[in-house]
């Protein structure tokens, strides 16, 4: 069970995401440790509004999660209504992020929910070419579109 936070904390968070302060949120922060039972409990207490807000370079929550392999907080983020194919300031997008860090669960979370493999980032790198790039050869062909790999 994820400790209870206060409303205090969650208070000053709504606040800070009000005045569009850039630092990471509660709930992007959850979801980089792969925290899903805390990802859920924020979205159930009020952050859900908070999905798709933007970090640093455009980072999400859901590009966090991505990142750290979470499915479940993948789909928690997702059901809340966070944008699948999101893309921060160079173009990368969960799938991106998932690919970079060779995590199967996230990029099939992802790819169930519709992301588009065929993003691109600003670079014209697309996930499955990311995941190549780290030697991820299973995750490359399933995110270039080989079924057999899932």
């Amino acid at each position: 069970m994820p400790a209870a936070f206060t409303d205090e904390e969650l208070a000053a968070e709504r606040e800070r995401e009000a005045e569009g302060v850039a630092a990471p949120t509660v709930l992007m922060r959850a979801a980089a440790l792969g925290d899903a039972a805390r990802v859920r409990a924020l979205l159930a207490a009020g952050a859900g509004a908070a999905a798709d807000a933007r970090s640093f370079f455009g980072m999400t929550a859901l590009m966090h999660a991505s990142a750290a392999g979470s499915g479940d907080a993948v789909c928690a983020l997702l059901e809340a209504g966070a944008s699948v194919d999101a893309q921060d300031v160079d173009g990368w997008s969960p799938l991106h992020f998932a690919a970079h860090h060779g995590k199967v669960e996230s990029a099939r979370a992802l790819l169930q929910a519709g992301a588009r493999p065929s993003l691109a980032n600003r670079n014209g790198v697309v996930a499955a070419d990311v995941a190549a790039a780290i030697g991820a050869a299973k995750l490359a062909a399933m995110l270039a579109g080989d079924a057999s790999s899932w």
